[in-house]
């Protein structure tokens, strides 16, 4: 806002040339008069004044001008939009100034000038137009808003700037048109109208399209789907119902369709007056009726248009059974058939009445005796002899007759009586006069006699208390129950002398009893006035109930490990306490626990019977069946000390002869287990102390060898565990002293000199390599050297004790012989001699192949002849670095006088041989009473110096021959001499009685040897019984060249074999036929990738694949698993690749 400028006119002023200055607030001034950032349509009032100078003061402030307020800023609107414009016309808003010039941008406007805003949308969209933060509605009644008279869905806002106004903003969106829920025009119908015949018929009736208006004012019409019945429930004759359906193409739009169904109200126009009729014998059916004016359908009115078929329908008539056959009046009804859609005004039944005048009646003539009976309960008699009182006849109408010669009565009572009345029933009268007269039917001469009464069964309990007793209450039968006769309970106390009535002798509960004590019951049938009293039934003896007493605890020794306990339940598993009920027939189920220092033992009730508990374990059950005798529940178990009935042998031990548990016999023994593992006869586990181990069979040797021990466990020594001791053998050794040849010289050899070393470096030794430790052991060689030994010729041999340990073979006595000569030594060197297996001898082979010599001056003429020459162990024991001697070889030629020849240290090892020929089977004997036993079959001298066995059955094991039925696994433990390998234990499976089948090891063909990792296990040794499954798992070596089974053949029958990829194992089951027969498999090995089975993979084996692949051809068992390289358990084109890759990476594996 600019203001006019104010001319200083003090002359002060203008000398210091001050300045005018201008001001909103009277606290900001200025010099120019422009006012700038001022708030739209505000108003405001200025100041002036004289600015200070440096010589004047700033002068007083003028009067406020006149209020100006600055301009509304009007903004042109912004329009969003959503999706395009349909063709034509497009949504737009537009601002026009009071000049109705479009404004695009800000518009300044005065207090009191006029803005319009043009809003116009198209057929797609819906235009929201917002006026200063609020929606205005598009209607003419939103105050200045008015619809453009020429163009189509145009509007116009008009809008005054107001005071307040400082910006005004508009904006538009124009979003998609929608249509809002519809409700469509009701639909009226009859209920007659086919549309309404049913549910079906009538949803199919409603609009399939609809016709509607979008919220931009725009006509629409869509589809109607899935309309469903919301409100109001279908009925023919008529119903107010709501439907409910969506827009296909705007399936959130619901369309809401009201049906009324109007009832069709229907009126009977027929009536039907008063008939006459005449009783008659035979009666009246429908179509007599008819004939005598009866109609049979009748005429319907309607307040609403119907078929003229509608409008007559039938009746049907309900005809009393006899109808006609006596006189009288009668009414009868008949319902009106109305069409199901129509509603009756007011009924839909018609009536109509009938007079029926009666005949004279023809009477009966019957003995009082013939109508005597005796009281049952019945008011009917069968077979009554009847005849025709022919003086009840008129004289003129005689030709009459009964149609029976006997008929059924029935008594106006069923009591007992004289004089009673009665009627006849089932009799007609025939001949020609019969219609003439009625039959008399009601007579006055019956008699119904007191009946007798049985006297019922014994009475039978139903429930008993500690205190009362409740029999089930007698059901009578027959007379006495017609009668309402009642039962009269009586009770004894004497065991059946006396009886007296019950406190309420109708009623079979008895109260105030005794506990525990047998009482007596019998019952009668008291009389009535129709029947006569029953003798007493035979009687019931019975007890009450009583409380058991608490179980009685007996045991030697305080309980350790928890305390012992017994429970009682019942038959339903409820707890039974002191406080419970008990009596005859009630089962007490026992769960006795002991502690874990005690084993259940008896259970005794009463003391004096005994109940039988069963189960293992800390745990044991009884049943006991309360008996009639027993007017108390004792309970008394005893718990016994637990007893060992099980004996857990401790693990095998492995050690080296050289452990310092194995220096005597008696250190060994010494060094057991001083406890052992048992498992008592209440199923805990403990240990028991071990008083001494007892050696079986083969006797302690230092060297090492295989041992059972045995020891005694259990109070009274019933146990025996057993202990298995292996101790590998520890070698020693050491290289032999070699013999030697010397010349003669002129000083003597010092013992040095000689090779006799005061120690000898010996190596101890196991034969897997585990113990391995080298000693130098002291040596004294004996004679002693001589002081001149070397200075003449001599030979001389030095023998030397070498101190071993016992398990190294014990002291050894070494030599060496020197020979001293004036003759040049002629030394062969490098003559070998082969290792070899012990065989008993000391022959050893030499090999001269290497041989050379040493100590030839070159000038000499000789020759040396080993051809002859032969090697001898120093003994024939097995062992390593053994000393040979060589013989026999001869020295010839001119100047052999000149040599002296001698052999360097020859040495080679005896290696133990294996021990061969031994067998050991598996055997079946009778359950006889005698032990029987197992042996191994060995050949004489085959280096076994002893043979130990154990028995072992459900992990039980003895070294004692048994003689109970069973399956024992027998294990053979070898002992043998220190010139033999140690033999493996060997294990056979014994079976005394017939307690199965036997699974033999399995018999492994095809594997070249050396070829390992290919095993074949059952999961079972032995069956019991037929069907019985045993499964095989095989597996395969996982090396380059690798071996799969093909065939699994178990008692001649083919196995099929199943390959699991997770584990690499195969599996075959064969079903058991005859328990007691043994199973012998056979497996048969492939090489895998050798499809032709020629035991080589080569690239032919996939060319075969490929040509047997084309041709069609099925592959044997045998190419089929040597072709499935791949084990997917088919032969493919993929087997081949793979054989053709194996075959180019030499690192490849299947």
């Amino acid at each position: 806002m600019t203001l006019k400028e104010v001319d200083i006119t003090d002359p002060t002023a203008q000398a210091a040339g001050a300045k005018a200055q201008y001001s909103k607030d009277q606290v900001n001034w200025q010099q120019s008069p422009v006012f700038k950032n001022l708030e739209p349509g505000t108003a405001y009032a200025f100041y002036a004044r004289v600015g200070a100078t440096g010589n004047t003061n700033a002068s007083d402030l003028s009067p406020a001008s006149a209020a100006v307020t600055t301009k509304v800023a009007v903004v042109a609107p912004v329009l969003e939009q959503d999706g395009d414009c349909t063709a034509g016309q497009a949504c737009k808003v537009e601002l026009y100034d009071a000049e109705n010039k479009k404004i695009d941008g800000v518009l300044e406007a005065k207090l009191d000038d006029k803005v319009t805003y043009k809003i116009t949308y198209c057929d797609s969209h819906t235009m929201h137009f917002t006026f200063k933060g609020n929606e205005l509605a598009l209607s003419t009644a939103t105050d200045g808003m008015r619809e453009a008279a020429d163009e189509k869905r145009t509007w116009y806002y008009d809008y005054t700037i107001a005071a307040g106004d400082k910006t005004v903003t508009a904006s538009a969106e124009a979003t998609a048109k929608t249509v809002k829920n519809i409700t469509a025009d009701p639909i009226l119908m009859a209920a007659n109208d086919a549309r309404n015949q049913s549910p079906e018929t009538l949803l199919k009736s409603l609009p399939k399209s609809i016709q509607f208006q979008y919220d931009n004012g725009t006509e629409g019409t869509d589809l109607v789907e899935n309309w469903t019945l919301k409100t109001g429930e279908w009925a023919l004759k008529g119903a107010d119902l709501t439907y409910e359906g969506t827009l296909k193409n705007n399936p959130r739009t619901k369309v809401t369709q009201s049906v009324t169904v109007k009832p069709v109200t229907a009126n009977i126009e027929t009536t039907v007056g008063k008939i006459m009729l005449k009783e008659r014998p035979q009666g009246y059916t429908l179509a007599d009726l008819e004939g005598e004016g009866l109609p049979m359908t009748a005429s319907i009115g309607y307040d609403r248009y119907v078929d003229q078929a509608d409008k007559t329908t039938a009746i049907t008539w309900q005809l009393p059974e006899d109808f006609g056959k006596t006189s009288g009046a009668v009414d009868i009804t008949g319902s009106v058939q109305l069409p199901q859609w129509a509603t009756a005004a007011t009924t839909d039944v018609l009536s109509a009445h009938f007079e029926i005048t009666a005949r004279p009646q023809a009477k009966l003539a019957i003995q009082e005796g013939d109508v005597t009976k005796t009281y049952d309960g019945s008011a009917v008699m069968e077979n009554v002899p009847v005849r025709l009182d022919t003086a009840s006849l008129d004289a003129a109408h005689k030709d009459v007759a009964l149609s029976a010669e006997t008929a059924t009565i029935r008594f106006q009572t069923p009591n007992v009586g004289q004089n009673l009345t009665y009627t006849v029933e089932g009799l007609t009268l025939t001949g020609a006069d019969a219609d003439w007269y009625a039959l008399g039917a009601t007579y006055k001469n019956g008699v119904i006699e007191q009946a007798a009464v049985a006297a019922p069964a014994a009475p039978e309990v139903d429930s008993i208390s500690l205190n009362s007793i409740a029999l089930k209450p007698v059901v009578l039968e027959g007379a006495a129950k017609a009668a309402g006769a009642k039962v009269v309970y009586q009770i004894s106390k004497d065991s059946g002398r006396t009886y007296a009535e019950n406190t309420d002798k109708y009623s079979p509960v008895f109260k105030n009893l005794d506990p525990g004590k047998a009482y007596s019951f019998r019952v009668s049938v008291e009389a009535t006035a129709n029947t006569k009293a029953s003798e007493a039934s035979a009687g019931l003896t019975i007890r009450t109930k009583f409380n058991p007493v608490a179980p009685i605890i007996a045991k030697t020794s305080p309980c350790e490990g928890g305390e012992c306990k017994v429970d009682m339940t019942d038959a339903q598993g409820a707890p039974i306490t002191v406080k419970s009920e008990v009596g005859t027939g009630d089962t007490i189920h026992y769960t006795v626990t002991s502690c874990d220092s005690h084993t259940p033992g008896k259970l005794l009730i009463n003391s004096k019977t005994e109940v039988a508990l069963s189960g293992t374990g800390k745990v044991r059950t009884g049943v006991y069946t309360v008996t009639a005798q027993d007017s108390q529940l004792i309970s008394q178990v005893t718990f016994n000390d637990r007893q060992a009935v099980n004996v857990e042998s401790p693990e095998p031990i492995e050690m080296y002869a050289n452990d310092a548990r194995n220096q005597s016999a008696e250190s060994l023994a010494n060094s057991l287990a001083k406890e052992v593992a048992v498992v008592y006869d209440n199923g805990t586990r403990g240990t028991e102390t071990i008083r001494q181990w007892s050696p079986s069979g083969t006797a302690w040797n230092p060297k090492g060898g295989s041992y059972i021990y045995v020891a005694a466990v259990g109070a009274s020594g019933q146990f025996f565990t057993l202990q298995n001791v292996t101790v590998k053998p520890v070698s020693a050794v050491y290289e032999p002293f070699a013999d030697a040849t010397l010349t003669i010289r002129e000083n003597a050899y010092s013992k040095e000199e000689l090779g006799l070393s005061d120690t000898l470096a010996v190596t101890y030794t196991s034969e897997d390599g585990v113990v391995k430790e080298t000693r130098d052991e002291p040596l004294v060689w004996t004679p002693e050297v001589p002081g001149d030994f070397g200075t003449t010729e001599t030979t001389q041999t030095f023998t030397a004790r070498l101190a071993l340990p016992a398990y190294a073979g014990g002291d050894k006595t070494l030599s060496k012989t020197i020979r001293v000569s004036e003759k040049s030594p002629l030394v062969i060197k490098g003559v070998k001699a082969e290792d070899k297996v012990y065989d008993g001898t000391t022959d050893a082979v030499l090999d001269f192949s290497q041989a050379t010599f040493t100590g030839d001056p070159g000038f000499g003429s000789y020759t040396v002849d080993w051809e002859q020459a032969t090697g001898a162990f120093e003994d024939a024991n097995a062992g390593d670095h053994k000393k040979v001697t060589v013989e026999g070889i001869v020295l010839s030629g001119k100047d052999a006088d000149h040599y002296i020849l001698s052999v360097e240290q020859v040495s080679a090892s005896i290696q133990k041989a294996e021990i061969k020929g031994v067998v050991f089977e598996s055997a079946r004997f009778p359950e006889d009473g005698n032990p029987h036993s197992l042996e191994a079959v060995y050949p004489e001298d085959c280096g076994i110096t002893g043979v130990s066995y154990t028995y072992e059955k459900d992990g039980v094991k003895t070294t004692e021959a048994p003689k109970e039925m069973g399956i024992y696994k027998v294990t053979a433990t070898f002992t043998v001499d220190d010139n033999h390998q140690a033999l493996a234990p060997m294990t056979a499976t014994m079976t005394i009685g017939e307690a199965g089948g036997t699974v033999e090891e399995a018999v492994v063909e095809g594997l070249p040897e050396g070829v390992t990792g290919c095993t074949v296990t059952a999961d079972k040794d032995h069956v019991t019984e037929a069907g019985e499954t045993v499964t095989y798992t095989l597996t395969r070596n996982k090396e380059r060249k690798s071996y799969v089974p093909a065939a699994l053949t178990v008692n001649g029958q083919v196995v099929p074999l199943t390959y699991d990829q997770a584990s690499g194992q195969y599996q075959g089951a064969y079903v058991a036929e005859d328990p007691t027969a043994s199973i012998t498999a056979a497996v048969h090995y492939v090489l895998l990738g050798s499809f032709d089975g020629d035991e080589t993979i080569n690239i032919i084996d996939a060319q075969k694949i490929a040509l047997s692949l084309a041709a069609g051809e099925t592959p044997s068992p045998t190419q089929k698993a040597a072709g499935d390289v791949n084990f997917d358990g088919k032969i493919n084109i993929i087997d081949a690749q793979q054989i053709a890759l194996y075959l180019a990476d030499p690192e490849k594996q299947f």
